[in-house]
């Protein structure tokens, strides 16, 4: 698990699953959900088009994975 967020803002969370998939959700005003929009949403999302990931991190408004592969992720 990881979050963000900036001070004075709702904040994101970000979640790895053990079979390498990874879920956000919270606040998404600058496209930090990887949802492919830029809304917020309550209900925990799978973030499609990623490979399987080893590992999350979460910054003020946006969000990083590594890929099992080696391939880095930044959206947000």
């Amino acid at each position: 698990m990881a979050a963000g967020g900036l001070p004075g803002y709702a904040g994101h969370s970000v979640a790895l699953k053990s079979d390498g998939s990874v879920w956000t959700w919270g606040y998404g005003k600058s496209g930090q959900l990887g949802l492919g929009a830029a809304a917020s949403t309550a209900a925990p999302t799978k973030v499609l088009g990623l490979p399987l990931i080893a590992a999350i991190s979460a910054g003020g408004d946006d969000t990083y994975a590594v890929g099992r592969d080696g391939t880095l992720w930044a959206w947000g």
